[in-house]
């Protein structure tokens, strides 16, 4: 057991540097942003990536878990080069269409999406950056299932590294605002598609299969609408505060909301990058319900503490990287982060939907939840502005999570510890109380404070009795091993640097 939960983790922690540069251009370019950019100007810019979003999501044709899926199905790497390639014909053919279709609509979408058809131009560099966004889904898929890891954190870092200098180029220096951010991500999805796509050709070849591509869109077409309600319920309170207040509630909420998605760009996608191949390898032993349970409990872990860690900081650190007229941001991103646990959840919850191929039930749970957050924004948002959004997401997602239990447990049951999940809440929602108690005007100060907070986390499992004998065992053998490790590497330099003339 213990084997391949080591195995997921490590390769979950090479994706996890993979997603961590992936995300650090938003997140780096907030300082930026912030100061070359109004909240408007924000709130615009998060309107045109949404739409893109909801594009992307159509043109993919659930195609991305499809690979992952039907790649793991065949034994023979003919078959399996097969399934690649007919996704990857399967996704071109579609999005060429699909986006010279678009093209001569740039500037009805501009009016549907932001209100003013003036904003054609920006659509247009938005849905060419689109089209060289979905192709890298299949040629990324493959990597995946190549647990090619490593290779996959290098195009990340390479991804990054462009972007970041596009970036300073385009606002920066020559101050073209919300153009130049669409501008930078517009060359760096080329750069990539064109890296990733011919590397996957001259890999795969061209080779179509109309029966593989039959079962791909079979498995794949019932999560075009799960996916189409999974930005419901992540970014339609956006378009609800446009209509109900203005840009600048806009911004705010999408600056706050980006913070909260720290955790899943650094924590939940890292772990589904190398879960959703693991998922179908583990399958095939006696004791996969077991390692499924325990594995989610360790994840649960580390998600928890990482959004407790933002929660306590982040009023802090907005204080620090955004200008004061964002800093009402702050405010929604713990309430954010707990509906983004319940999303967590829900994703490991549905692994018996995955493992029976029944894919309909992720949909009708989604689509219910989504069904809910549009009810929710219209009751909360026109009272309660971006806070009432915030909440509309909690309860969402906790809608979300219920359903998804529900569903998988009845296609292939998992026996989650569930006393010891309800501790890792109870102990993270008594540090959060705690530190409502401080009030520290010095930022250096005020997050040294929380930041202790936070240590004491692991020592409250301990006192409620979260952790298992064979665990902390585990634990004890591992820190004494690392420090012998450190210690032998350390007297090795020592004796080295005695022996040099």
């Amino acid at each position: 057991m213990y084997g391949e939960i080591r195995s997921v983790f490590r390769h979950a922690l090479v994706y996890g540097a993979a997603s961590l540069t992936t995300g650090l251009i938003g997140f780096l370019m907030i300082p930026v942003y912030t100061r070359y950019l109004s909240p408007r100007d924000y709130g615009v810019l998060e309107l045109l990536q949404l739409a893109s979003n909801v594009i992307s999501i159509i043109m993919a044709i659930g195609f991305s878990g499809a690979v992952l899926r039907f790649y793991f199905q065949y034994d023979s790497e003919d078959d399996r080069r097969e399934v690649v390639s007919t996704a990857l014909i399967a996704i071109l053919t579609l999005g060429v269409g699909a986006t010279l279709l678009l093209l001569t609509q740039t500037a009805w979408l501009a009016r549907v999406v932001l209100g003013k058809p003036g904003y054609a131009r920006l659509v247009a560099v938005m849905i060419l950056t689109n089209f060289f966004g979905i192709t890298l889904i299949v040629p990324l898929a493959y990597l995946r299932a190549l647990r090619r890891s490593a290779l996959y954190g290098g195009v990340a870092l390479g991804r990054l590294v462009l972007g970041l200098a596009l970036n300073i180029v385009f606002v920066v220096v020559l101050r073209m605002s919300v153009l130049g951010v669409l501008l930078s991500g517009l060359i760096v999805a080329f750069v990539s598609s064109v890296g990733l796509v011919g590397g996957a050709l001259r890999s795969v070849g061209l080779n179509l299969s109309r029966a593989k591509f039959d079962e791909m869109a079979a498995y794949g077409g019932p999560l075009v609408p799960a996916s189409l309600s999974m930005f419901v319920l992540h970014f339609a309170d956006r378009f609800f505060l446009q209509r109900m207040t203005d840009l600048n509630q806009v911004g705010l909420y999408a600056l706050g909301y980006r913070f909260a998605m720290m955790l899943p760009v650094l924590v939940m996608e890292p772990f589904a990058l190398i879960w959703g191949a693991a998922m179908f390898a583990i399958a095939r032993r006696e004791d996969a319900p077991q390692i499924y349970a325990r594995l989610f409990t360790y994840f649960f872990f580390v998600a928890t503490a990482f959004a407790l860690g933002v929660s306590l900081v982040i009023k802090d650190a907005i204080k620090v990287v955004a200008t004061p007229k964002f800093l009402a941001a702050h405010t929604v991103v713990p309430v954010v982060l707990v509906g983004l646990l319940c999303l967590a959840a829900s994703q490991f919850f549905e692994t018996g939907v995955h493992l029976s191929k029944r894919t309909i039930f992720r949909a009708a749970a989604v689509g219910s939840a989504a069904a809910i957050n549009l009810l929710l924004n219209l009751l909360l948002i026109p009272k309660y502005g971006m806070m009432g959004a915030a909440v509309a997401t909690l309860l969402s997602f906790a809608a979300l999570a219920a359903m998804s239990y529900v569903f998988g447990q009845r296609l292939y049951r998992i026996p989650y510890e569930f006393p010891r999940l309800a501790k890792l809440v109870a102990a993270a929602a008594l540090i959060y109380w705690a530190s409502t108690w401080l009030h520290i005007e010095s930022v250096a100060a005020s997050t040294a404070a929380r930041a202790g907070l936070l240590a004491l986390y692991p020592g409250l499992l301990y006192l409620l009795g979260f952790y298992h004998h064979d665990e902390l065992l585990k634990a004890t053998r591992a820190g004494q091993a690392a420090a012998v490790s450190l210690w032998q590497r350390v007297w090795h330099v020592k004796r080295v640097s005695e022996s040099a003339p």
